[in-house]
């Protein structure tokens, strides 16, 4: 088919194109080139993009949900605001590749590279990232609750602010990670010997220690603090509707905003 007067077809050069905005829903885009396109706000969801090459390519705000991109070379692409969710990125590489605040919820991502990425504020709940590589990536403030993590590799990576809930950490070295302020909870398995509190961690749930902790701007709906200890905790702009707060001490917490 022709999309902005280029042929979209397995195997296609691509090379630079401009497909900003682009239908391209459901394509099979398998083996082709798209290094350097733009494909800004493109619809690629249940497109076909094995082995294709997107580096530095621009999917800026693109829909690539359910999209098949194993195997696919999306090294140094800008993927910020990008829906991917459900799609298979199994032996993806992302080495450096922007994903800020980009959508991935039950992405599949098992053995993908993403050493050195940006996923600031990004979306990873319920994602399969076992065996992924995570080596200096940035993960501040990423939402990871109920992914799977096991072996993965993730030296130097920056966890700061993460949301961890329910993550499965199964034979992960996180000893060179940075985890001061991510949340956990009952359900955040850890690997053996590593003590969640020393790294910095919150550890959400009833009777909770969590006097002086900053959760500003967090998301805490439904959670249960029941009887927990939020003493000068600042609490600015975090949503607690629906938290169970029967019995917390609250005394000198800020709750402004």
């Amino acid at each position: 088919m022709e999309v902005n007067g280029y042929t979209i077809e397995p195997g296609a050069d691509l090379t630079a194109a401009d497909l900003t905005g682009a239908d391209l829903t459901g394509a099979d885009l398998t083996g082709a080139d798209l290094s350097g396109a733009d494909l800004e706000g493109a619809s690629l969801d249940e497109a076909d993009l094995a082995s294709a090459k997107f580096v530095k390519a621009k999917l800026i705000g693109a829909n690539l949900t359910g999209a098949k991109l194993t195997e696919a070379d999306l090294s140094w692409a800008n993927l910020s605001g990008a829906n991917l969710e459900w799609a298979d990125l199994t032996g993806v590489d992302l080495l450096w590749a922007r994903l800020v605040e980009a959508r991935l919820k039950g992405a599949r991502m098992f053995a993908a590279d993403l050493s050195g990425a940006n996923l600031k504020g990004a979306s990873l709940d319920e994602a399969d990232l076992a065996s992924a590589k995570f080596v200096k990536a940035n993960l501040i403030g990423a939402n990871l609750t109920g992914a799977k993590l096991t072996e993965a590799d993730l030296t130097g990576a920056d966890l700061t602010g993460a949301i961890l809930f329910a993550v499965a950490f199964s034979n992960v070295d996180l000893s060179a990670s940075s985890l001061i302020n991510a949340l956990s909870d009952g359900g955040t398995e850890w690997p053996s010997g590593f003590s969640p509190k020393d790294a910095g961690v919150y550890q959400l749930g009833p009777g909770a220690d969590l006097a002086g902790a900053d959760l500003a701007g967090k998301d805490l709906r439904t959670m249960d603090l029941s009887g927990s200890t939020l003493t000068s905790a600042h609490l600015t702009e975090v949503d607690l509707s629906g938290a169970d707060l029967s019995g917390a001490d609250l005394s000198g917490a800020d709750l402004s905003g």
